[in-house]
């Protein structure tokens, strides 16, 4: 992490995901529509597409791992398991111990990073693993990782609500895409998830509008069109039914 307090304007790294963990610092990191306090020993998780942004008002220390899907293909890493640790541990303050192991992992994986040596990326990969077990480990010990579902259907759903959250609406689009019926879905997903398939899915319409709406200056009637409502009108009564505010109520709220 460069050691300069910045307010950063909204940004994403389409193609990257990206763990931060800070050993000092003050300020405020927004990560979609959450703002997460910055302050030592505390782990940030950032998925492909996420915007996020910093407002620090002090220096940060630390490190910023930033790594493609494909890095986790090739070394045999879960992109579920990272997704769900990112749900757990975002703005997850470390014990002592804990931030001790972490960063000390940290500094051995950035030396291997800056050396020339045969089969580096190898090594930069099984210390990356290393690290998301530690993580794992910490993840398990909370409540809510209790209540939760490893389902590979779920999954499933949840790669193809991402890609088609704007055209798709319908439970029964993604059951046919799944090969499922639509209760199964839904059904699956409560049991996972504590959401049905038809609330994740307004959920996720939802996350975008207020994304656009903290993050970027188009009124109402670009985003409800940009997310394929057809009338605004319609968007907005969608939006206050889920959110129980207008869109330009939340606006001026979170601004």
């Amino acid at each position: 992490m460069k050691p300069v307090i910045k307010t950063t304007q909204p940004h994403g790294h389409k193609d990257y995901h990206e763990i931060i963990f800070l050993t000092a610092g003050a300020g405020g990191h927004w990560i979609d529509v959450n703002q997460y306090p910055v302050a030592a020993n505390t782990l940030y998780f950032i998925l492909p597409g996420q915007v996020h942004c910093w407002a620090l008002t002090q220096v940060p220390q630390g490190f910023v791992l930033m790594f493609r899907t494909d890095f986790l293909v090739e070394n045999r890493l879960d992109e579920a398991e990272l997704i769900q640790l990112g749900h757990l541990l975002n703005g997850f303050s470390l014990t002592p111990q804990q931030a001790e192991e972490i960063n000390a992992l940290l500094n051995s994986m950035e030396a291997e990073y800056n050396t020339a040596v045969a089969n580096k990326e190898k090594i930069i990969g099984a210390y990356l693993q290393i690290i998301l077990l530690k993580l794992q480990h910490i993840a398990s010990q909370l409540p809510d990782a209790l209540s939760r579902v490893d389902s590979p259907l779920v999954q499933a759903f949840g790669q193809a609500l991402e890609k088609g959250y704007t055209t798709k609406r319908q439970v029964q689009q993604y059951a046919d895409l799944l090969s499922v019926s639509p209760k199964y879905l839904n059904d699956l997903c409560k049991k996972a998830t504590g959401q049905t398939a038809s609330q994740l899915i307004e959920q996720r319409v939802v996350l975008e509008a207020k994304k656009q709406l903290i993050h970027t200056t188009k009124n109402v009637s670009e985003i409800a069109f940009e997310l394929n409502f057809q009338d605004p009108s319609h968007f907005s009564k969608f939006f206050s039914r889920c959110s129980g505010m207008t869109p330009t109520q939340y606006r001026e709220r979170i601004r």
